[in-house]
């Protein structure tokens, strides 16, 4: 949908596809509210430059807040809090491995007897 490549199947393009005109859906929602609360409450020019700094100083705590959750959730990551499943899946892949390993050692023996 709407991509040329096809690394992702069609489900997985489809909730992308929405998820970003959701999020530019309320991205444009927001800018139009801002402009009619401006333009509502503000007496003169300063007004409105003073509510747009606001705003933007809102939006910059916004996206610190977002960066920070992402850094403790890598560190949970990394400390094993989060990757239970990826862990369970990488023990069985090793124990698969060992398994198969042990499986060419007692063939070369008998390949060479």
């Amino acid at each position: 949908l709407f991509c040329g490549k096809h690394k992702h199947d069609v489900i997985s393009r489809i909730k992308y596809y929405l998820g970003g005109f959701i999020l530019s859906w309320v991205s444009a929602l927001a800018v139009y509210a801002s402009a009619v609360y401006n333009t509502a409450i503000a007496r003169s020019n300063t007004d409105i430059v003073m509510n747009a700094v606001i705003i933007i100083f809102i939006v910059d705590v916004d996206e610190y807040l977002h960066k920070g959750i992402q850094a403790v959730q890598s560190l949970m990551g990394r400390q094993g809090f989060i990757e239970d499943e990826n862990d369970a899946k990488i023990t069985k892949l090793s124990a698969t491995i060992e398994t198969l390993s042990g499986k060419l050692e007692k063939n070369d023996e008998e390949i060479k007897k």
